[in-house]
């Protein structure tokens, strides 16, 4: 059976956030695919470098979850242009090395730090992603319009963000799906919405 990660960064239960995961999980278990969900206002701030002081173990789970899925659905609220704090700390503390992503040489690299005054420009080595998920979606809300983020996309660190960290852990198809003026939505328009993602063919 295929798996299908969800990542909700919401800290209310009762969002419009929480209510898009409900609808990609009804959907993904429509279609066959088992679920792990995870909410990351559950995990604990990193309070200090992981590469130093190891990674906490309540993020081993999710990080086997992450290596195991086949699919990734990430559904956050943009706050002030970019994500939640709580999304990117659960991020640092899923994203390990030997396990999402490793450090391989590289024969080019290798032979330029031979050459002098290298040392300290070229790395020993390039990040190689391992995770075997096919496809990341990035579904997420916002108080402007769409056409304002398509038209400046740059105004929009959240997704950027997640498409940049699992490109890094070796994702190729990393898609969005935006909500835009949610204050401004009335009951119909969100029901349109959460059915379209409950409709979503992973």
């Amino acid at each position: 059976m295929k798996k299908l990660v969800i990542i909700t960064a919401h800290p209310e239960k009762d969002s419009l956030c929480m209510a898009n995961a409900d609808a990609l999980e009804r959907g993904a278990k429509k279609q066959n695919l088992e679920v792990a969900r995870y909410n990351a206002f559950d995990f604990p701030m990193l309070s200090g470098s992981p590469f130093k002081s190891g990674f906490p173990s309540t993020f081993d789970v999710p990080t086997v979850d992450l290596e195991e899925a086949d699919f990734v659905a990430v559904v956050s609220p943009m706050w002030n242009f970019g994500s939640p704090g709580a999304l990117k700390n659960f991020l640092d503390g899923v994203v390990q090395s030997r396990k999402l992503f490793q450090f391989l040489p590289h024969p080019i690299l290798t032979f330029l730090r031979q050459l002098p005054g290298t040392k300290y420009i070229v790395p020993e080595a390039r990040p190689v992603g391992l995770m075997k998920a096919k496809k990341v979606l990035c579904v997420w809300t916002a108080d402007g319009p769409n056409w304002y983020y398509h038209i400046f996309p740059w105004k929009n660190d959240l997704f950027r963000q997640v498409k940049n960290i699992f490109n890094y852990c070796g994702v190729k198809s990393v898609q969005q799906k935006l909500l835009g003026m949610t204050r401004k939505r009335n009951e119909p328009q969100i029901k349109n919405w959460l059915k379209e993602l409950e409709n979503y063919k992973w």
